[in-house]
C-alpha cells in the first residue's frame, strides 16, 4: 500500500498572509498560575551570558535577494450546499451536491495538473516566479523496506507553456525520509522536510542540522550553534527568497531581584540562521516567554518573532529585551530600527503582514504593515502601513541626529 509524505501542511501556518498573536500575557510549559512582577525593570543578567545580535556587533552580512516575484498559491474552497436537504443512502451530509475538489492546487488562480501523475505536496508560498512541488513515482515498485517513491519538481509559473523540470527525488515511509538530488546517487536523510519555491530543507537531529537544497546548486548542509533549535512550525516566508529560518535558544528560567525564580516566565534567544551561508544573521535577545502547553508556545514564538518577505528584503518584528522592545530588521540589507520602547516590562502585542492586491488572478504584493494593540506606547493602537518606508526614514532621522 502507498504512503504519503508527511504532510507539512498540517505542522506549518500554511499559506499564510497575515501572522498575529497579541502578547501580552503568555507564558511557559508550566501549569498557570497567579504571577505579579515584582520588579519591573529586572534583567536576566544573572543568567547565561547575554547573547550579542550579529548585526550589532558587525558579524554579520548582507544579502541581495532574487528578483521579488510573488506567486499565489491556494486551494479551491469547498462548495456551499446549496440548501440542499435530500438524503441519498447513507450520504446525509449533503456532499453528493458538491463538486470543488479542495485537494486541488491553484497557482495564480488557475489550477497546476503535471502530465506525468498527481500532485501531492508543494512549497506552501513563493516569492521567486517558482513553485516546486512533489508527484507520486508510479513507475518505481515499492521497495523491500516499504518506502514509497517520489519526484520533486521545479516550475518556472511566470509565463505560461512552461514545463517542469526534476530536480531531487524522495523515498519515504511517512516517518523516514531519503533524499536524492540531481544525478547523486547518495541519499540525504530527513526527519522532517518543507518545500521551498526552488528546492526544500531537510532537518535531523532535533531540528539542529538542517540541509538546504535549491535547484541548480549543491545541498549545503549546516549545523546549529549548541544550544539552538530551527522552528519548523509557523513558517511564513519563502526560504528561496529570504534564505532565512528561525531558531530558537532556551536561556532559563527568568528571575526576579536577583534571586526569585519566576513561576512561569522563561527566557529565549530567536535567532535567525542563514541557511545558505550557515550561519547566524541576527538574535532576538531576551524574549520573555510565558505559556502552559507545547502549542502555546508555538503560537507565542511565531508571534514575538514575525517574519514577512519584503520587496527589499525578508524583514523580521520581534519582542525582545525582557518584553520593553519591539524591534524590526531587514536581514537582507541589516538594517535595524527600534519600533517600539517602553521602560517598564508591559510587553507589545502586534500583528504583521503584506498587503495584497489581485489583478487578474495573479497575486501582488506590496507594502509590509505593522498594526499595534495596546501596551506599545506612543504606538498603542495605531498601525504603520509601509514599515520598510517607515525604517528607511527613522533611520535617516537618526543619523542627521548623530
Amino acid at each position: 500500500m502507498k504512503t504519503t509524505p508527511f504532510d507539512f501542511r498540517k505542522s506549518l501556518t500554511g499559506v499564510v498572509l497575515v501572522a498575529s498573536l497579541s502578547i501580552g500575557g503568555c507564558g511557559t510549559v508550566l501549569p498557570p498560575m497567579d504571577f505579579k512582577v515584582l520588579d519591573a525593570k529586572a534583567t536576566p543578567d544573572e543568567l547565561l551570558q547575554p547573547s550579542v545580535d550579529p548585526i550589532d556587533a558587525g558579524t554579520a552580512q548582507p544579502f541581495t535577494p532574487a528578483a521579488f516575484i510573488p506567486v499565489e498559491i491556494s486551494q479551491p474552497k469547498a462548495d456551499k450546499l446549496f440548501g440542499l436537504s435530500a438524503i441519498t443512502g447513507n450520504d446525509t451530509s449533503g456532499s453528493w451536491a458538491k463538486t470543488q475538489n479542495t485537494s486541488q492546487l491553484l497557482v495564480n488562480g488557475k489550477r497546476l495538473v503535471d502530465p506525468e501523475g498527481s500532485i501531492t505536496h508543494w512549497s506552501l508560498m513563493s516569492n521567486t516566479g517558482y513553485i516546486t512541488y512533489l508527484v507520486r513515482n508510479d513507475r518505481v515498485e515499492e521497495t523491500p523496506d516499504k518506502l514509497s517513491h517520489y519526484d520533486l519538481k521545479l516550475l518556472d509559473v511566470r509565463a505560461p507553456g512552461q514545463q517542469p523540470q526534476k530536480i531531487a527525488s524522495l523515498a519515504t515511509n511517512g516517518f523516514r525520509h531519503l533524499w536524492r538530488f540531481g544525478d547523486d546517487p547518495t541519499p540525504i536523510q530527513a526527519d522532517v522536510y518543507s518545500l521551498t519555491s526552488r528546492g526544500v530543507v531537510l532537518m535531523r537531529e532535533d531540528n539542529s542540522v538542517i540541509t538546504y537544497f535549491e535547484a541548480g546548486k549543491a545541498p549545503v548542509t549546516t549545523a546549529l550553534p549548541v544550544g539552538f533549535k530551527a522552528t519548523s512550525f509557523g513558517i511564513t516566508t519563502d526560504f528561496a527568497y529570504g534564505r532565512h529560518i528561525r531558531v530558537i535558544q532556551h536561556r532559563g528560567v527568568h528571575k526576579l531581584l536577583g534571586f526569585l525564580p519566576s513561576a512561569q516566565e522563561e527566557l529565549y534567544d530567536v535567532g535567525f540562521w542563514n541557511m545558505e551561508r550557515g550561519e547566524l544573521t541576527a538574535i532576538a535577545k531576551d524574549v520573555v516567554v510565558n505559556v502552559d502547553n507545547e502549542q502555546a508556545f508555538k503560537n507565542y514564538i511565531n508571534g514575538t518573532a514575525q517574519m514577512v518577505d519584503s520587496a527589499s528584503g525578508p524583514l523580521v518584528i520581534t519582542v525582545e529585551d525582557t518584553l520593553k522592545k519591539t524591534v524590526a530588521r531587514n536581514l537582507a540589507t541589516l538594517q535595524k530600527v527600534t519600533l517600539v520602547e517602553t521602560p517598564i516590562k508591559q510587553g507589545h502585542g502586534f500583528d504583521s503582514g503584506f498587503e495584497m492586491k489581485r489583478a487578474g488572478g495573479i497575486g501582488e504584493y506590496h507594502k509590509v504593515w505593522v498594526r499595534f494593540s495596546i501596551a506599545n506606547g506612543s504606538m498603542s493602537n495605531s498601525q504603520i502601513n509601509d514599515l520598510e518606508k517607515w525604517m528607511r526614514e527613522k533611520s535617516a532621522n537618526i543619523a542627521q541626529v548623530q
